[in-house]
């Protein structure tokens, strides 16, 4: 019983939204079954977490139907009723809650042809719509549907002068930009996230081009699209694309600054991570200037509580700004990301997430010792957390000059890392080529003969993870050839 449609739904009410649904179900308005709202009662006395051991079908059917047989068809059509029920006060609560009531109203005075009481409506609702700040597509869609009722009753009235045709195409059009950018650049995201390519969507080169045009006005979220889309169209195109990019770069910062405080912290966040990517895409193809743009964007998230989702922190933005902070030298703001927003990590991952952190920190302060054991309190939840703590602690162990440790290590990771079937190639490699050129640097360093410079040649050509130590690695033992 307690996996069953109704129960589920009802496990994931809170306490308001349950004594809400308790009030639509025993009105005779929406319900008029009392068997159904004895059912709701019956199964209430389990909330939360609808463990009793009296939540079981015999049970039940015995207190719904006292003095009939049991019959499992006769006790699921109740279970449906109520299930229906609690479908229909969900999508009740989310029609009062927005404006789409007002619109509903306006079809409704339409159908009565009651004019004044639907212009009423349809200039209160412009007028809401007025003062909200955020000029986004359910803003656009909603003042189109109000045009567009406008229409239908122009229609009735066989008066076509109450409806204005170019305003209605306008709202239509803005509406159908904004959708259509907003998924189009999520295209070319995930484009090069993955290197899946795509047919070109119907029409964007058109939108495109009519959105470069100066003489045309958008809504501030339509050109903050259109930055983003340039930022990845033009990054391959021509010997300057850098030079377009960042033109096109600049300018989605400038607009994101102007107008953050119009939209909701989940669209900021959404903006400003395709300007987060468009820097590390830059850095990680040697643009080296762009990994302090990277940690300017990520310092803009931190500073303005944008990277909170709902007062959650992602443990991986939590790792990358700490990284990010460390890489340009700023490790007084990596201490301060790693103290004041633990608090935010989930529970579950929050230990790990902290010591890992602190671990890095450490080793950026040269406390090698002090780094392992911090890394010895991380557990290995996920490849991720196994392989970028055996790369910290190998750096470590090679810093301290503790040279079993680090061969016995790097034996366990490789070993790993060839056997494991699950580790796709992308992941395996640059992994196991660190470990390899870690173990080729320690023996040169205890005395090997191969040649440095050749070592050097091969890893500038063939590049891994933490691939600036590993030269800088190289460049002290060329001063200092031996331990």
């Amino acid at each position: 019983m307690f996996k069953s449609k109704p129960v589920i739904i009802l496990k994931s009410f809170n306490n308001k939204e349950l004594q809400k649904f308790e009030e639509y179900i025993s009105s005779s308005f929406f319900n008029k079954d009392e068997l159904v709202t004895q059912l709701f009662a019956l199964l209430k006395t389990a909330y939360p977490d609808f463990s009793s051991p009296n939540l079981n079908r015999e049970k039940i059917f015995t207190k719904i139907f006292p003095k009939t047989t049991f019959k499992y068809s006769r006790l699921q059509y109740k279970m449906s009723a109520l299930t229906k029920h609690l479908e229909n006060f969900m999508a009740y609560r989310k029609l009062i809650e927005s404006e789409d009531s007002n619109f509903y109203l306006m079809q409704a005075y339409a159908d009565k042809k009651l004019l004044k009481y639907f212009g009423d409506v349809a200039t209160n609702t412009r007028n809401q719509l007025a003062q909200k700040p955020l000029r986004n597509s359910p803003y656009f869609l909603n003042q189109y549907t109000i045009e567009e009722a406008q229409f239908n009753y122009s229609l009735l009235q066989d008066n076509h002068l109450l409806y204005d045709l170019d305003l209605g195409m306008y709202y239509l059009d803005e509406f159908y930009i904004t959708r259509k950018m907003k998924y189009y650049c999520e295209r070319l995201n995930y484009a090069q996230l993955t290197g899946v390519q795509y047919d070109t969507p119907l029409f964007i080169s058109q939108i495109l081009q009519h959105l470069q045009n100066d003489d045309v006005e958008h809504s501030a979220i339509v050109n903050i699209y259109l930055q983003i889309a340039m930022t990845m169209i033009q990054q391959d195109e021509a010997a300057d694309a850098d030079a377009k990019t960042e033109v096109h770069f600049e300018q989605l910062m400038k607009l994101l600054l102007e107008h953050e405080d119009k939209f909701p912290i989940s669209k900021i966040h959404e903006m400003y991570t395709y300007a987060r990517n468009y820097c590390s895409r830059k850095f990680n193809r040697g643009n080296k200037p762009y990994l302090k743009k990277t940690f300017d964007v990520y310092k803009i998230l931190f500073d303005k509580n944008i990277i909170l989702y709902k007062g959650y922190l992602s443990e991986w933005d939590y790792k990358n700004m700490v990284s990010l902070s460390i890489l340009n030298n700023e490790l007084d703001f990596a201490e301060h990301i790693i103290e004041n927003y633990k608090k935010h990590i989930l529970a579950d991952t929050r230990k790990n997430a902290y010591a890992f952190n602190l671990a890095h920190l450490q080793f950026a302060k040269k406390d090698y010792n002090t780094t392992l054991i911090q890394l010895r309190q991380v557990e290995f939840t996920d490849l991720i957390y196994y392989l970028s703590t055996n790369t910290l602690m190998a750096k470590s162990y090679y810093e301290l000059e503790e040279i079993v440790p680090l061969f016995n290590l790097i034996s366990t990771v490789k070993t790993y890392l060839r056997k494991s079937k699950k580790i796709v190639a992308e992941v395996r490699n640059p992994y196991s080529l660190f470990f390899t050129y870690l173990a080729q640097i320690t023996r040169i360093k205890i005395g090997g003969t191969k040649s440095l410079n050749s070592l050097e040649e091969k890893i500038k050509n063939n590049p891994c993870g933490d691939l600036a130590w590993l030269l800088e690695k190289i460049a002290n033992l060329k001063n200092k050839r031996r331990w």
